[in-house]
């Protein structure tokens, strides 16, 4: 099975022709919606793959993506994508995702996997946690602070932020 050198969410991938540069822009580990169910963005599921030269130069892949509670919401096994080395060690797979629908908020999970001998070899997970807005941002209000800064503000002994129409002050 290969290896996964690189696995991430993003809305662009760039490359280069005259270089073959990479570029994997406005990558996601999260989003914020004021509202559900939610529109997930174009996104795409980008992973760098390696194999060893005795594996197989194709395979097919598949895409699932498990809401919060492990129930799937997309998957992909009527049209599998092709992993084609073509006979290189290494592999730029960026699966386009179709636009779909978060019912709830939480920690979304996209799974690719091949299917060997019958049997499913998960290659990579990604996760995108949603969540809902407190509508600080965008309104004249400051934005609100990313989810992980109030745990990092308990660790480091500082006052809860919280927001106001006046910006962010501490409570």
């Amino acid at each position: 099975m290969p290896k996964v050198r690189v696995a991430l969410l993003c809305a662009r991938v760039l490359i280069d022709q005259e270089s073959n540069l990479l570029s994997y822009i406005d990558a996601v580990d999260g989003l914020t919606t004021e509202k559900f169910p939610f529109a997930f963005p174009p996104l795409f599921v980008c992973l760098n793959l390696k194999r060893e030269s005795e594996e197989a130069d194709k395979f097919p892949v598949f895409l699932r993506v498990l809401d919060p509670d492990g129930k799937i919401v997309v998957e992909s096994t009527k049209h599998p994508l092709t992993a084609d080395f073509r006979g290189r060690r290494t592999l730029r797979l960026n699966i386009q995702l179709a636009r779909f629908d978060a019912p709830q908020a939480g920690l979304y999970t996209f799974v690719v996997y091949t299917v060997v001998a019958d049997q499913e070899q998960e290659l990579a997970r990604v996760e995108c946690d949603i969540s809902v807005s407190d509508g600080g941002g965008g309104r004249g209000g400051a934005p609100a602070p990313a989810a992980g800064d109030e745990a990092r503000r308990r660790r480091a002994g500082k006052p809860k932020q919280s927001t106001s129409r006046r910006g962010v002050r501490g409570t």
